[in-house]
């Protein structure tokens, strides 16, 4: 394996998937990205056995097609010292690499990529979603995902496919059992075949989300399930996700059907308010009274050693 390619091009591709890397792994080589240089262009492939990712370097010429795993952290660490604008690397015995870029050199350790785990083969029904679309309704609800690894089952977000009046909707649900936040976008277009599993819904973990919101915001994605296994890919990248094997509660019996009023308040008052009375809120869960009157809406608080306020 050779090959030179411009630094910044280059620098992307471990950088994106530094993420899956960076964690706890149970096998060495996990801490490893495995690059595949084929004739026009280089693939990277990173997986910690539950999120995994597929992405493609910008096409260039490929001297010498090969394969071998290096270090991703270490490999990033490099390449983002390099002052030059083309860096070059070739692997030779032992699946050792041998990095140039000017006058710089480096030679990383690799390990056999033979030993990386190959990414499940998700044969489902495509389905095509807005990209902008899913990473919005993400956005709106992830912070209430939970962080109890104990309840595996809260930790991430529910995606289910329904009809919701006249219309069929992707909706995004998340609750950690204090909190609950759901958002939905119209999917627009012809009537189409939806997948089985995303009309009885499925569970995406949380490191999945924080991967799906580092997607290219623009453009198609394409979404393809086979079993507990997702793939959401683009025009230069695959997302692998193992699916949360777990029921998630049902969320419709949590919001009332009938309510019996509402209150119009300015976003950004509301927020100044709280940010203010919630300085003397107590430690432990930082609660705030709420007296809804005619004439508007009291926030109060206090703190045993502090003192008290209002708003």
């Amino acid at each position: 394996m050779k090959f030179t390619i411009p630094v910044k091009v280059f620098a992307q591709a471990p950088e994106r998937v530094q993420g899956i890397t960076g964690g706890r792994v149970s096998m060495p080589i996990l801490n490893n990205v495995l690059l595949d240089a084929r004739p026009r262009g280089l693939h990277l492939f990173a997986s910690d056995l539950e999120v995994g990712l597929h992405t493609v370097a910008a096409s260039f010429n490929v001297e010498t097609p090969g394969r071998t795993t290096l270090h991703a952290a270490k490999l990033l660490a490099v390449i983002d010292k390099l002052a030059t604008e083309d860096v070059t690397l070739e692997l030779v015995e032992n699946d050792r690499v041998n990095i140039s870029a000017g006058t710089a050199f480096f030679t990383i350790p690799g390990l056999c990529p033979d030993e990386f785990p190959a990414m499940p083969d998700v044969a489902g029904q495509p389905f095509d979603l807005d990209a902008s679309a899913l990473i919005r309704i993400i956005r709106h609800t992830d912070y209430a995902m939970c962080n109890d690894e104990q309840k595996y089952h809260l930790c991430g977000i529910h995606f289910q496919i329904a009809p919701e009046g006249n219309e069929i909707r992707l909706a995004a649900v998340a609750t950690d059992g204090h909190r609950l936040a759901r958002d939905s976008v119209p999917l627009p277009g012809d009537p189409r075949q939806v997948p089985k599993d995303l009309s009885r819904g499925i569970i995406v973990s949380r490191k999945g989300i924080r991967e799906i919101k580092k997607l290219k915001a623009g453009g198609v994605l394409v979404l393809n399930i086979a079993g507990n296994n997702l793939t959401i890919s683009s025009d230069d990248e695959t997302l692998y996700l193992r699916l949360v094997d777990g029921a998630f509660p049902d969320w419709r019996r949590v919001i009332p059907e009938n309510l019996e009023g509402a209150i119009e308040l300015k976003r950004g008052a509301l927020i100044d308010a709280l940010d203010r009375v919630s300085l003397f809120s107590a430690d432990k869960n930082r609660g705030v009274l709420w007296n809804i009157a005619a004439g508007g809406i009291s926030f109060n608080a206090a703190h045993a050693e502090f003192g008290e306020a209002s708003d």
